[in-house]
Parts: C-alpha cells; structure tokens; sequence
C-alpha cells in the first residue's frame, strides 16, 4: 500500500468507457453516413450562405465516409442560391409564410433523398467545423449496437468575429453520459444543439424529428425529451395542446439510448447571441397561445404551413424574431467601421456591399435594374420555405433616394425588406 499525503493511491477503479469500447471493437453499421443540411434564409443573410458553401467545400475535400444531402428552402420568388436542380442529394422546396422548419426541412430530406436501404443519417448545423477527423466512422460505430441516438462532439469551441474562443460548451450527450446532474447554467452547459445522427430504428421510432417548435428550440425539447423530461423544455405557461405534443413525442422516445462522439467541434459566429433572445422568444407563442394542433398544418408536398385559424399577429411577430437576429452584424459593423464617411451614393455603395459580402449577389442585380425574382431559366423548377412571414405591407410603390443613405445596414435593410414585401 502506497500512502501520499495521507491517501492511499494504490486502489484505482477503472471506470469504463462504452463509448470508446464501441469505437474499438464494434463494426460500422453500414459504410456511410448519411449526412443531411438544410438552408433556409428569409432574411437574406449572406452569412448563412458562406457558412454553407464552406461546409459542402470542407465535407467535398475532407470527409470520406458520408454522403451529403442538402434541403434548401426559398420564400416566394427567391432563388435556390445553394442547391441544384439537377443533383440527385439535392431538394429544392418552396412556401410563402416563414416559421422555423429546419426540422420539418430534415424530416423531408429523410422522406424524399435518403436511399431505402440507408441505416444511419445525421443532420449537422451549417456553422461547424469539426476537430476529429474519424467522426462520421466513430459514429457509424457508436450506432451499432452501443446507442441509438447521439450527439456528434463532447465539447464545442464557441467562437467570436475573430474566431477566437467566447465560451467551451459540453455536449448534452456527453453530460449523459458520465452521469452529470442537468443544468442550464452556463458554467455547465449541456449543449442540445449542433450536429446529431441515429439509426432508422431510432427515427422511425420518433416520428421523425420533432417538428412543432415554430420559433426554434426543437433540439432542445427532444434533448430533455430522451431524459424523460420534456415539458421543463418548454414554458409552463404554454397551452396544453403544446404541452401534449411534447409529451407524446417523449413517450415515442422514452427507451432510445442517448450517446454521444469523443470529439471537439468549432462554432462559428453569425451575430450577437443576445439577439436571439433565447429566454424572451416565447413571449410570442405565450401572447397567442400558440397550439400546433390547431395552428399548424402541412400542404401536399409535407411542408409545414399556418392554418386560417393561425394568428396573423404572431406569424408578423416571429418574422420579426427573425429579421433580429441580425445575422451579418459583423459584416455590417467592419463595413461601416471602415467608411468613416457620412453619405455613400449608389455605386460606391453596391461595390462596397459586394467586396464585403454583405448581400447576396442578386440583391445588387436588382437594384441595377433587373429582377432576380424572375428565373434565368424559364423551365427551372422551384419549391417551398422555412424561416419568416410576409406581413401586409406593401413597399411596391415606395422609391429609394440613394442620396440620402447613411449606412450600408439602412441600405442592405431597405432593399433586403422591399424585396421580400414586394413578392
């Protein structure tokens, strides 16, 4: 016996880890992962569109054990500015009314691209990078047998405009796992977000992804959903409709095995977190109390719409939710930090926008003159929606005086709403 200090060191129990024994010992369930984003951007948003063209480029170059599946969804006449028409892994889907579908978006990229043999699928947020390089195949393996359900990293680096580290979360998974007591306090975070995967029993056996949570927040609820404790996910003052859906999805749940994957992921920033207003959001559904079974539908091709009876108030509400999250803060605020001028006209500006990235190209196509609305190809096919609401003003007949423009933001607002309001 050895003594140190007055402790014995010599009586160590090792503690298993069955995480890392499935990543040693167990097979792959099949040979790839299949892998699903999805794009959806009312507000326009460059920001959402670069951080998925650097994802697709990264999983292009870098990932050789997943097939990518990509659902992008446009709002009335916008154009698909990420996906094809002509690429079998993409789907194109198009609505009029923005709520949160990212998880109705993934349920249809399950139903409409996925083989029907497929075994494993994950669906991953455009704004990460991973650290480990044998994700997708640990994965697969954590998925044979060991768990049914898990999250993609342990711990995530959560970046500023600079990528430098602003917080280190833990994943939800990972808490689980080692049998951490629950908390949403920061200093211990468990993490419901970012990058997920389980097997067809698993989601077969969901339902689906939990699709009903309008404002976001879905990941959340099925997080506390597989520890038996969904309706703390929501607020308790929501209505009871609200409350029983929850509850039927965690019954759905209730003997899934939640696991996670050894490994780091980056989250890169796209705006100011308190702009997302996490803890006030449900004001809105609270204020008209929000029940999906009455409020919500789907039309023939499975996206999820507003009923008649949906309160046009709440829909105008959420896309103004949407509108301040204010995504490209850090492009608009390098932009202007940069001027140092008082007045831009037109073409200074334009140029400005299109060096900074700050808008999409077809947003500087229209202010020329032409109208992105219209497709280049007369043939091309276009489908439905995800994030926000056309409310009923109408900006068709009001003129812009480039002269009286202070900042790209006004600019970059001005254009960004006259051209969701106008079609």
């Amino acid at each position: 016996m050895t003594i140190i200090n007055n402790i014995e060191i010599d009586d160590i129990q090792y503690k298993r880890n069955v995480i890392k024994e499935a990543i040693l010992n167990n097979e792959p369930i099949e040979n790839k992962l299949h892998v699903i984003l999805v794009i959806s951007n009312p507000c326009l948003y460059a920001r959402r569109y670069i951080l998925i063209k650097e994802m697709i480029q990264r999983f292009e170059l870098e990932e050789t054990n997943v097939l990518l599946y990509v659902v992008e969804l446009a709002y009335k006449k916008q154009r698909f500015i990420i996906t094809s028409d002509k690429n079998p892994r993409h789907l194109q889907i198009r609505t009029q009314t923005p709520i949160w579908h990212k998880e109705n978006m993934v349920n249809m990229g399950v139903e409409k691209l996925l083989p029907k043999t497929w075994k494993a699928m994950a669906w991953i947020d455009a704004d990460i990078e991973f650290e480990n390089p044998s994700w997708a195949s640990d994965t697969l393996k954590v998925l044979n047998g060991t768990r049914d359900i898990v999250q993609l990293f342990s711990h995530c680096v959560d970046m500023d405009q600079t990528e430098a580290t602003m917080n280190i979360f833990t994943s939800f998974g990972y808490q689980f796992v080692k049998g951490q007591p629950y908390s949403k306090k920061l200093i211990n975070f468990w993490h419901p977000g970012y990058a997920w995967a389980c097997t067809r029993k698993a989601y077969e056996r969901m339902g689906g992804l939990y699709e009903r949570a309008i404002l976001g927040s879905a990941d959340h609820i099925m997080s506390l959903c597989l520890m038996q404790k969904g309706l703390k996910s929501i607020n308790p003052e929501s209505t009871d409709d609200y409350k029983d859906s929850v509850a039927e999805f965690q019954e759905r749940v209730k003997t899934l095995r939640l696991g996670y994957v050894p490994g780091m992921i980056r989250h890169y920033f796209h705006g100011s977190k308190k702009h997302r207003r996490y803890a006030d959001r449900w004001q809105i559904l609270l204020k008209h109390n929000f029940e999906p079974s009455t409020h919500l539908t789907k039309d023939k091709n499975g996206i999820l719409i507003p009923t008649k009876t949906c309160p046009t108030e709440m829909l105008d509400e959420i896309m103004q939710y949407f509108e301040e999250r204010n995504e490209d803060e850090f492009y608009q605020t390098t932009l202007e930090n940069e001027l140092k001028i008082e007045t831009l006209n037109e073409k200074d500006l334009l140029n400005l926008c299109e060096e900074k990235h700050t808008l999409p190209e077809y947003i500087d196509m229209w202010s020329m003159g032409n109208d992105p609305a219209q497709p280049e190809d007369e043939d091309e096919d276009e489908e439905e929606d995800e994030d926000e609401y056309d409310s009923d003003t109408s900006y068709e007949d009001e003129e812009c005086d480039f002269d009286d423009v202070t900042s790209p933001h006004i600019f970059a607002s001005f254009l960004k709403h006259w051209f969701f309001q106008k079609n």
